[in-house]
C-alpha cells in the first residue's frame, strides 16, 4: 500500500501532467502521473460509466470537472476536493466535502486534524474508519440474523411434528427413529451482513491506517459464517432495511457506496489494489443546500418538483417536456432555486458573468410556468473569485412582469457560513 502515489487535486482547477514513467525526476511532484497510469484510470473512468466530458485535456496534462472523491487504480490515487477554500486549504476542503456527506447521507463524520492518526487524512481513510467503526460498534451489540424455515427427516422431535410426511417418509417406510419436522434456524449468512462482509474485503486489502485495518479484521472475524460474495449495482439497489436492521444503515449506506463502483471487477479472492467513491458534486450541492434550506426557513421546500410540463400536445393532450426546478420555496410568492455547480465571475469581468444562454432560458421556463413564482435565484459556489460591491453578482426582471432573476454565489466553508449566507440571499432577494 505505501507504493501507491496519492494526487491531490481541487475539482476543475487543478491540472494533472502526464509524464513518460516512475524513473522521471518529476514523478514525486503532487500533480504528475505516468502514461501507464493514466490508460489504468481511463479504462475504470470508462468501466464505471462516468461522463467523457468531465475529463478536461490539455496539452499532456488533464483536469477533473464535476466529481469529487477517490479513485484508486493500481499504484496511483486522485484524491479530487472541491474548490471552496480560497487559500486553496486541502484540509479545509476535505473536511467541508465531509460535511456535505454527512449532511446528505445523513452520517456523523468527524474529522479532527489534531488528533487524528489516519494517514495522510485521505478521504477514502476517513469514510473507510467511520465503516468499520461504527459497523464494529453495532455487531459488538449483535450480529444481524434472520430466520431461516427448514423442514427435514431429524433424528428427533423439534419445532412443529409434520404429522402426514411422517407418515408417508417414515412410518411407511420403517423409519423409527426418524421424524418430519419444521423448525426455524437463526442464522448469520443473510444478504446484510454480504454485503457488509464485501465491504470489509475491499477496504482490508486498500486501506493505509493500522488502527482501520485493525478494525476490519474484528469485524472479518465475527462475520467469519458469512459468504464473502460479489454483488451487481442492481442487487444492491434492492435491498432493504427492515425495523431490526435498522441500526446497520449507516455501515450499509457506505458499503452500498464502496461497492458498487467495484461490481464488475472485483474478485475478492484477488489482490487487485483498487478503491473507487465518487460523488457528482452538481449533486451533491443541490441536496446539501435543499436540506439546509429544510432546516432554516418555515416554508414548504420542494426538491426536484416535478408538478409541471412546459407544453401540452394539441391533439392527444398529453404534457411533454416535464420540468424539474433543482429547488421550489413555497406555494405562494415562490422562490425557485436552481443550483449551479460551475465557476462564476465579477460581474465587470465576462458578460452574463459566465452564467450560460441555456441556463436563463431553463430559469425563464421555471418562472413563466411556475404562476405563483415571484423570484428565480441561479446560485453557484464562492471560489474566491468575486468581488462584487452587491450581495447578488447580476440581476434581472422579466419584461413586463414583477419577477426577478438574480445570480448569487454561497460560501462552503462551513455550514454554519452556508446557512447564514442562505438567509441574507432570501431577505436579499424579497426586500
Amino acid at each position: 500500500m505505501s507504493n501507491v502515489k496519492v494526487v491531490r487535486v481541487k475539482e476543475s482547477f487543478d491540472w494533472i501532467e502526464i509524464i513518460e514513467d516512475v524513473d522521471s525526476e518529476r514523478y514525486f511532484d503532487n500533480n504528475t502521473i505516468t502514461e501507464t497510469q493514466l490508460w489504468h484510470i481511463k479504462e475504470k473512468w470508462n468501466e464505471l460509466g462516468l461522463e467523457q466530458n468531465a475529463i478536461l485535456w490539455g496539452d499532456k496534462k488533464f483536469k477533473i470537472i464535476n466529481y469529487v472523491g477517490y479513485l484508486q487504480v493500481q499504484d496511483v490515487a486522485l484524491e479530487i476536493l472541491p474548490k471552496i477554500s480560497p487559500q486553496n486549504d486541502y484540509k479545509q476542503m476535505r473536511v467541508t466535502l465531509i460535511e456535505m456527506i454527512n449532511t446528505c447521507y445523513e452520517f456523523d463524520i468527524i474529522v479532527d486534524y489534531a488528533s487524528n492518526e489516519l494517514e495522510h487524512g485521505e478521504l477514502k481513510e476517513i469514510l473507510a474508519n467511520y465503516f468499520a467503526d461504527t459497523l464494529l460498534k453495532e455487531l459488538h451489540r449483535g450480529i444481524m440474523q434472520e430466520y431461516l424455515l427448514i423442514e427435514e427427516n431429524a433424528n428427533s422431535l423439534k419445532g412443529q411434528l409434520l404429522v402426514a410426511q411422517h407418515i408417508r417418509n417414515n412410518l411407511l417406510n420403517n423409519k423409527p427413529y426418524q421424524v418430519a419436522v419444521r423448525y426455524e434456524e437463526r442464522i448469520n449468512n443473510n444478504i446484510l451482513n454480504q454485503v457488509l462482509k464485501s465491504a470489509v474485503s475491499l477496504l482490508t486489502k486498500t486501506v493505509r491506517s493500522f488502527e482501520t485495518k485493525k478494525q476490519l479484521q474484528q469485524i472479518d472475524y465475527l462475520l467469519d459464517t458469512v459468504e464473502n460474495k460479489i454483488f451487481t449495482k442492481h442487487q444492491l439497489n434492492e435491498i432493504k432495511l427492515n425495523r431490526t436492521s435498522k441500526r446497520f444503515e449507516k455501515p450499509f449506506k457506505l458499503a452500498k457506496q464502496f461497492l458498487q463502483n467495484e461490481t464488475n471487477t472485483m474478485q475478492h479472492h484477488s489482490s487487485t489494489n483498487t478503491f473507487v467513491i465518487i460523488f457528482k458534486m452538481n449533486d451533491l450541492f443541490e441536496a446539501y443546500i435543499a436540506i439546509l434550506l429544510e432546516g432554516i426557513i418555515d416554508r414548504p421546500v420542494y426538491i426536484q418538483d416535478q408538478r409541471h410540463r412546459l407544453f401540452k400536445n394539441e391533439i392527444t393532450n398529453r404534457d411533454i417536456f416535464q420540468l424539474k426546478p433543482d429547488i421550489v420555496i413555497g406555494d405562494d410568492n415562490q422562490i425557485i432555486i436552481d443550483t449551479k455547480w460551475k465557476q462564476i465571475f465579477d460581474k465587470e469581468e465576462v458578460r452574463r458573468s459566465g452564467v450560460k444562454r441555456e441556463d436563463m432560458f431553463q430559469m425563464y421556463a421555471y418562472l413563466t410556468r411556475y404562476k405563483n413564482a415571484s423570484r428565480g435565484i441561479l446560485l453557484y459556489p464562492e471560489t474566491g473569485l468575486i468581488q462584487s460591491e452587491d450581495l447578488f453578482i447580476q440581476s434581472w426582471k422579466l419584461e413586463d412582469k414583477d419577477i426577478l432573476l438574480r445570480v448569487y454565489s454561497i460560501s462552503l466553508v462551513d455550514r454554519e457560513t452556508t446557512e447564514r449566507e442562505l438567509l441574507q440571499i432570501l431577505f436579499n432577494i424579497t426586500n
